[in-house]
């Protein structure tokens, strides 16, 4: 016998609702209702109380009532409210519980809500289902995001040794490995690999201001051994330009009215920017400045595919000017391709780089901006290529949901939380009886034993038998993780029979937490030291 379920969303969003309900299993049978509100979690329990009993009134009989699950308050209220009516309490009634925060997750509920055991359903009165059904969620998504390559309007490849990446419209990360000329083929492998294992589709050879010519066969030798992607070259040389092209770059940065005319005989796209040899155009003038630099490249080449970038520029210096100018760009050209350095703003900007990324990322995903490019050149911006790797992969997610970037499944919230869990302290047998910490003076007794801690690329630690700090140490160890290098702390001392009080096992555990989280945020970590200023 069929399963009956009523969904109820807004109206707004019935139709929107059917394009999810497509399920394998014949056992279940939905029908969806709409209340009038312009949010469906805002709808009132009042209006579902209402909805419900009259469906119930008419001989409509339903298994499950599934509402938002977003909608604010107790299921189970509405349930209590319902079989207060007279005239259906004899009737067979359904079970209200609530749904998935997004609508596009849905019918992973519907086709496994036959399977549920009553403590889960017992939750979803009071929680989303998202939780529970958290693996498949997350399967699910991973499946969507195998398609965003391929997905959008393509315009062109470009073309690495053994892969290509297809510009079509939807943003991809172009990192940059700056002054590479300045490092030795194994930082250069280094750099790529971390690059490309972060989401970067292509890696820009950065060139120095003093030409070098004969580095780029090096730098691309070197980087061509660990990642098959595309390259591109980031210079004005044209010397340089000539060689990337001869060694197998896929793509040339940085074609402007200096040096536009070398492109006559290429074959691979160029990025052309609005300068000339009086510097960047004023971003008023970018736009039919660059118009007729392209006009003048097409005279010259006329299969050459172009990608133009409007120039960002930095907070404070025309940031918002040259958004307009993208915009006013990109409704004039509508298939053109556009790149977008996004690394004017993060690194010319003391601010987390997670939250600035993830803004331009959104800009440029509604702007369809194909490429993005960051270099991750100070300290600041380190993660760069993959929050704005994370950050695209969340509006290809809204978008095909059609809502903003939020519960999509993945975010770029790092350093705070989206919901506060609420520990209740009256279920704790203390009551009120808590001591303020700051009225203990405990008078520690240090030992012997010295820790030396330092954080890299991963977590060091040096351990001496003695405070002397010219002592050869006893032991050093290195990790990822506080918790292993404190157990192999306590796993070394206690087969040498080293002794470590209490109080020392206590700061190595307060010391090596915040060193982990240091290294997780790429943070500097100082043994002593607060790890964060307060606001």
């Amino acid at each position: 016998m069929a399963i009956k379920i009523a969904l109820i969303t807004s109206e707004k969003l019935k139709k929107e609702a059917k394009k999810y309900i497509k399920l394998e299993k014949a056992n279940i049978d939905v029908e969806i209702l709409g209340i009038n509100v312009e949010i469906a979690a805002f709808m009132k329990s009042i209006d579902v109380v209402n909805m419900i009993s009259n469906r119930i009134k008419t001989g409509k009989n339903f298994d499950f009532i599934i509402l938002p699950g977003n909608f604010v308050g107790n299921t189970k209220v509405i349930e209590e409210k319902i079989k207060e009516i007279k005239e259906i309490k004899s009737s067979g009634f359904p079970v209200l519980i609530k749904g998935t925060k997004n609508l596009g997750d849905i019918g992973i509920l519907l086709e496994n809500i036959g399977g549920l055991s009553d403590k889960e359903i017992e939750q979803l009165h009071f929680k989303s289902a998202d939780k529970i059904l958290e693996e498949l969620i997350r399967e699910k998504l991973n499946n969507e995001l195998k398609f965003i390559d391929n997905d959008g309007k393509a315009k062109f490849e470009i073309c690495g040794r053994n892969t290509s990446v297809t510009v079509n419209g939807i943003p991809m990360v172009v990192a940059e490995i700056c002054d590479a000329p300045m490092l030795s083929n194994e930082e250069l492998k280094e750099r790529a690999k971390y690059f490309v294992d972060a989401g970067a589709k292509i890696i820009d050879i950065g060139m120095m201001p003093e030409a070098n010519p004969e580095e780029v066969k090096r730098i691309i030798k070197a980087i061509r051994e660990v990642t098959d992607v595309p390259f591109s070259i980031d210079t004005i040389n044209q010397d340089e330009i000539l060689e990337g092209v001869k060694h197998g770059v896929g793509m040339i940065m940085s074609i402007d009215a200096t040096n536009f005319k070398i492109v006559e005989n290429f074959d691979v796209p160029v990025v052309v920017i609005p300068r000339d040899s009086k510097g960047i155009r004023d971003s008023g003038k970018r736009i039919k400045f660059l118009e007729n630099l392209i006009d003048e490249i097409k005279k010259k080449n006329e299969q050459i595919n172009i990608i133009a970038d409007l120039i960002l520029d930095p907070p404070n210096f025309g940031l918002s000017n040259s958004i307009a100018a993208y915009t006013q760009f990109r409704r004039k050209h509508k298939d053109m391709a556009m790149l977008a350095g996004v690394g004017n703003v993060t690194e010319l900007m003391d601010a987390d780089s997670h939250g600035i990324n993830a803004l331009l990322t959104s800009i440029a995903y509604e702007l369809k901006i194909d490429l993005l490019f960051t270099p991750e050149y100070s300290i600041k911006a380190k993660n760069s290529v993959r929050e704005v790797n994370t950050a695209i992969n969340m509006m290809y997610l809204a978008n095909k949901r059609n809502q903003p970037p939020k519960d999509v499944g993945i975010d770029l919230l790092i350093l705070k939380d989206k919901h506060k869990i609420n520990f209740e302290l009256n279920k704790i047998n203390c009551g009120k009886n808590f001591f303020d910490a700051e009225n203990f003076k405990f008078k520690t007794r240090p030992d012997k034993i010295n820790f030396w801690i330092i954080v890299k690329d991963k977590i060091y630690v040096v351990m001496r038998e003695d405070r002397n700090p010219d002592e050869m140490p006893k032991f050093c160890l290195k990790g990822s993780k506080g918790e292993e290098i404190y157990l192999a702390i306590l796993d070394y001392v206690s087969k040498h029979d080293i002794k470590i009080s209490k109080e020392h096992c206590a700061y190595l555990g307060k010391e090596l937490s915040k060193a982990e989280i240091a290294l997780k945020l790429g943070k500097n970590y100082v043994q002593d030291d607060d790890l964060f200023k307060s606001l």
